[in-house]
This record gives C-alpha cells, sequence and structure tokens, in this order.
C-alpha cells in the first residue's frame, strides 16, 4: 500500500463561541454548565463574604475553585491541618563540655551566642534544655546532627524529641 502525502483532515473539537456583548457587566457563559454569570452578580456575592474572597475562589489562570455537579455548582476547600510540633531537648551530662553544647547549639539549631549560652545554662541546671520547636522530620534530622557531632568529638551528650 503506497504512502500518501496528501495530508489528512483533523477534526477539530467543536468549543462553543463565547457571546461578545456590548454591555460592560457582561461575562461568557461558564463552558461546562452553561450559565452565564454576570460582574454584578459576582461582585455582590464577593462583598457578602468578605475582603479577599475573590482572591481566594481564584484558581489556576483566575478559574474558581467550584467542581460542577450536573446543574448544581459547589465551591471546593481545602483544609489544611498545621504540623504537629515536637520539641528538641538537650539532656545533661558530667563529660560534655559547656562550650560544646553552646558550638552545638550555634550551629544546629542557629541560636545566636547569648541564647546559647541560656539553654546551656538552663541544661546544666535543670538537667535538661529546649534547643528548639519544629516539625517531626526537622526536629528528627536536628538529633541526628547532634549525635553525629558529639561522637566525633567524643562527648556523651543526649538529645531528644517529645510532641509539645
Amino acid at each position: 500500500m503506497p504512502f500518501s502525502s496528501v495530508p489528512l483532515p483533523r477534526a477539530r473539537p467543536e468549543i462553543p463561541p463565547v457571546p461578545r456583548a456590548g454591555k460592560k457587566d457582561s461575562h461568557p457563559p461558564c463552558i461546562l454548565c452553561k450559565n452565564d454569570y454576570s460582574d454584578k452578580q459576582r461582585k455582590k456575592s464577593t462583598r457578602a463574604r468578605g475582603r479577599g474572597a475573590r482572591i481566594e475562589e481564584q484558581g489556576i489562570m483566575g478559574a474558581p475553585h467550584r467542581h460542577h455537579e450536573g446543574s448544581v455548582v459547589t465551591e471546593q476547600q481545602q483544609q489544611v491541618k498545621k504540623p504537629s510540633l515536637y520539641k528538641v531537648l538537650l539532656h545533661n551530662d558530667d563529660y560534655t563540655t559547656m562550650d560544646f553544647v553552646v558550638m552545638i547549639l550555634e550551629t544546629v539549631f542557629h541560636k545566636t551566642p547569648p541564647e546559647a549560652h541560656q539553654i546551656m545554662m538552663q541544661v546544666h541546671r535543670k538537667g535538661v534544655g529546649i534547643a528548639g520547636v519544629y516539625p517531626r522530620d526537622v526536629a528528627e534530622t536536628k538529633v541526628v546532627l547532634v549525635h553525629d557531632l558529639a561522637r566525633k568529638n567524643e562527648y556523651p551528650l543526649k538529645c531528644s524529641i517529645e510532641r509539645e
């Protein structure tokens, strides 16, 4: 069967025409549900919900977050839950020097020298001190870093996490 060099006509998807009205308030109808929402109706509903509602209702490319169910349009809201926080605790021992604890607090936990000294004194006096509060994955990473640095410098410094 010989190959034809004549291009075949391609089927184009049928796109409904967008009405062009001369009125300033006109808005093209929704392609999915064929409803025509005027700018006045949208502004009234936005005012009723509050100032930032228009920005929140905008999605990708300015399209509102709506789900079409037959002839009913419902708005979807995403609930984002904040991650639970964990305290990173440093524990006192008789062998780890105060200078090393201050260095750990400054390098791993990014504390200023006065903050690091204050936390180190809390660890020394009370036996435990809070180095910081972080989401679980960050807290676990900081514990591993502290244990690695302590092991490399031959100190038995202990660090743990506790749910806040």
